[in-house]
């Protein structure tokens, strides 16, 4: 069964964002995607969910795309949500992975985690330290599955799949296993389709959305 829950014409319905988000809660999803399109859909539709759902996320956007596309991302979203979410950008100076740790211990109140994007995360890492970057990207991985479990809460974080340098250097089997569960997340005929690849989600492990066009 792969249950699609009629035409998103701006935010989803709360039928939709609860059908999507449940199977995800206590867990860190890894959301595999082809393009900057395609995330910007993404961005779009879990913002909606979270939103009709009433939670409160905490946005860690180290590649700045809810930031540079917030008119995009954010055209639907009400001002109570605006006042619910919390965005966190790091600074110029500031180290990748003090500035995550930080952000997720002061994020203990909030409902949902969005981390766009692991990529970004990595090459900031790996410029840095480039020795340690392996081993600290999965301890971050490790790092937000402890935290979804044992808050909980749910934690999605974006993943760009043409990036081969990442593969390369940490391996095909680690790159297919940071976080709980991974997601391939695709956009075709207004529709947005998710398909777990690893792990369980929903009812025959895949879900889809129709998109205004």
């Amino acid at each position: 069964m792969n249950p699609s829950h009629g035409a998103l014409m701006s935010l989803p319905t709360a039928r939709q964002a609860f059908a999507f988000l449940r199977p995800l809660k206590t867990k860190s999803t890894v959301l595999v995607v082809g393009s900057r399109a395609v995330n910007i859909e993404l961005a779009r539709f879990l913002l909606g969910c979270l939103e009709v759902m009433k939670l409160r996320p905490l946005v860690l956007d180290s590649d700045a795309l809810y930031s540079s596309e917030a008119t995009q991302i954010g055209s639907d979203a009400s001002d109570q949500f605006a006042s619910r979410a919390t965005l966190s950008v790091p600074l110029p100076e500031q180290r990748i992975d003090y500035w995550l740790t930080r952000s997720l211990v002061h994020g203990a109140t909030s409902d949902a985690i969005l981390i766009d994007n692991l990529n970004t995360v990595f090459h900031s890492l790996n410029s840095t330290e480039s020795k340690s970057a392996m081993k600290k990207l999965t301890f971050i991985s490790a790092l937000l599955s402890m935290i979804a479990r044992t808050r909980p809460q749910s934690i999605f974080a974006t993943l760009y799949a043409r990036d081969p340098s990442i593969k390369e250097q940490i391996g095909k089997r680690t790159f297919r296993k940071l976080g709980d569960q991974t997601v391939s997340v695709r956009l075709s005929d207004h529709t947005l389709s998710f398909e777990c690849t690893r792990g369980t989600a929903w009812s025959g492990e895949a879900f889809s959305v129709s998109l205004n066009p």
